[in-house]
C-alpha cells in the first residue's frame, strides 16, 4: 500500500498545535490588547480612534522635525500607554488625548513639540512673524 502525502493544511495545522500558546502572549494585538472603554464604544471603534490618533500624531512630530520620515508613533505603543493609566475604566476621549500627549512629550522630546505656550490673554504677545 502506498503512502499519502500530507497535504499542506494538516501540515500547517499540525505545526502550530505544536508552538506553544505562551510564544504569543507578547504579541497580542488588535482588540484583545484593549484593556480600558472608550466613551463605551465597541473595540473596533475604538482601534480607529487610537489608528487616527497614532497617524496624527506622526505627521505632526514629523512636521515639527521632531520624528524622521522612517520614525512613526505606534497603534500599539498607545494602546499601552492608555492600560497603564486606565486599565479596567471607562474614559472619554478628552482624557485619553490629555494622558496620550503627556505620554508624547515624555517619550519623543524635541524643542518644537514641547515649547511652552503663552498662557496671558495675549494682548502682549508680539505679532506673528511673517
Amino acid at each position: 500500500m502506498q503512502k499519502k502525502p500530507m497535504n499542506s493544511r494538516t501540515l500547517i495545522a499540525a505545526l502550530l498545535l505544536m508552538i506553544p500558546t505562551w510564544s504569543f502572549a507578547e504579541d497580542v494585538w488588535g482588540p484583545d490588547l484593549i484593556q480600558f472603554d472608550l466613551e463605551g464604544g465597541a473595540k473596533i471603534e475604538t482601534m480607529l480612534w487610537i489608528s487616527g490618533f497614532s497617524y496624527s500624531s506622526t505627521e505632526f512630530l514629523r512636521s515639527a522635525g521632531c520624528l524622521n520620515n522612517k520614525e512613526y508613533i505606534g497603534s500599539k505603543e498607545l494602546i499601552v500607554a492608555l492600560n497603564g493609566v486606565y486599565k479596567g475604566m471607562r474614559i472619554t476621549s478628552e482624557s485619553a488625548t490629555e494622558v496620550l500627549g503627556k505620554y508624547l512629550r515624555s517619550n519623543y522630546s524635541c524643542a518644537a513639540y514641547n515649547q511652552q505656550r503663552n498662557t496671558d490673554s495675549g494682548a502682549d504677545a508680539p505679532p506673528p512673524v511673517r
